[in-house]
């Protein structure tokens, strides 16, 4: 299986930078709740600038989740190939 590396920056709602905050990466199953998780789940904590590194299984049929500290989450597909980070 494949990986890549999934790169951000996070900042809380006043514009100061997350430091030590977990960001949480989920598979998630498309025919079901996004609740429905798999083994490459993974995490990152952020740095003290609200930077984060994390690498993830990519080239799946499946959208990863991305849960932020503050309870935020948004979805986007991780394709295989190209072993340059995605910003996201």
């Amino acid at each position: 299986m494949s990986t890549r590396t999934v790169t951000g920056t996070i900042h809380r709602s006043d514009d100061a930078p997350w430091y030590g905050a977990r960001v949480g990466f989920a598979l998630v199953d498309g025919t079901a709740t996004m609740d429905t998780t798999y083994p490459e789940d993974g995490f990152a904590v952020t740095a003290a600038d609200g930077t984060f590194s994390v690498d993830l299984a990519a080239g799946l049929p499946m959208p990863w989740r991305c849960a932020l500290p503050d309870g935020d989450s948004f979805l986007f597909e991780l394709p295989g190939g190209s072993p340059d980070p995605i910003s996201i």
